[in-house]
């Protein structure tokens, strides 16, 4: 991981953001932080 990844809190914020992104998608919305 990425030096700024090494927190609990870091951690805990990007479990966060990837959990809502799974929600997002199972319900058939674009996700938060997509890629074109």
């Amino acid at each position: 991981p990425h030096t700024g990844t090494q927190t609990a809190d870091a951690r805990r914020d990007m479990n966060a953001e990837m959990l809502e992104n799974v929600v997002r998608f199972l319900a058939g919305r674009t996700d938060l932080n997509r890629v074109a």
